[in-house]
């Protein structure tokens, strides 16, 4: 299942100074994977928790055709899962099965299918075997995977990552790319990291100014250098070292 995002003229202030999003406008298909970049403090994160209702500015944001109201949350959070840039901050119970099962039991699920939906998620990111673990002793990479699992258990039709290549190394990099690609939700990635969003994601939006500044298909934006030089970004680096090897 999977479905659609519809952001309109959406604002929000942390304090009166100044707007971290103004009057921002997006549309996601359903099914499709988008990443989001921009430069440090654009607003990326925040427009994140807009989606599933743990920030609510000013302005609208339809998901499946459902707006995002205090009326609509708990609906909201069945179709929408976020996994955070920090796994420490989704992990807390003393077994990484008991985290997995957390979502499906707070929505209210029986036994049976709570076993179920632990088992599908354990097996989609390889996690047979840590079932027993405690999660704050697992690696960071690991603890990332979790963090995945216990959001995909619950079969939320919108996944939202922040930051999800942060301090993973290439291999971690690439098995995380490889689980997005396959992932039959919508997806939206923000990230810091430019590189794995050209291999998964079929448009890339540029956030800058509390605004969508561009969006286009990973090619055209991240070929384009003075584009992202424009918005605080910069690929040549990367691209020179690819050219030298």
């Amino acid at each position: 299942m999977h479905a659609d995002i519809k952001i309109k003229n959406l604002s929000f202030a942390y304090d009166k100074t100044r707007k971290v999003l103004n009057n921002l406008n997006l549309e996601v298909k359903a099914g499709e994977k988008i990443g989001i970049i921009g430069p440090m403090g654009a607003g990326k994160s925040t427009l994140l928790l807009h989606l599933n209702g743990l920030l609510m500015g000013q302005g609208t944001i339809e998901i499946g055709g459902v707006a995002v109201t205090k009326n609509t949350l708990s609906e909201i959070r069945r179709k929408v899962g976020i996994v955070f840039q920090n796994p420490d901050d989704q992990l807390f119970s003393s077994s990484v099965e008991e985290d997995i099962a957390f979502g499906p039991l707070h929505f209210g699920y029986d036994a049976k299918t709570i076993s179920e939906m632990v088992t599908l998620a354990i097996e989609k990111l390889n996690l047979k075997g840590y079932e027993k673990r405690v999660p704050h002793q697992l690696s960071l990479g690991e603890k990332k995977r979790v963090a995945l699992a216990t959001v995909l258990a619950t079969k939320p039709h919108i996944l939202a990552f922040d930051e999800p290549f942060a301090n993973l190394d290439s291999s971690m990099v690439k098995q995380l790319v490889n689980t997005l690609k396959q992932l039959p939700s919508t997806v939206v990635v923000v990230s810091q990291s430019l590189l794995p969003l050209a291999v998964f994601c079929d448009r890339i939006a540029i956030l800058n100014q509390g605004h969508i500044t561009n969006i286009g298909t990973a090619k055209d934006i991240l070929s384009d250098d003075n584009l992202l030089n424009k918005n605080g970004l910069d690929l040549s680096f990367y691209k020179k070292i690819c050219h030298t090897l």
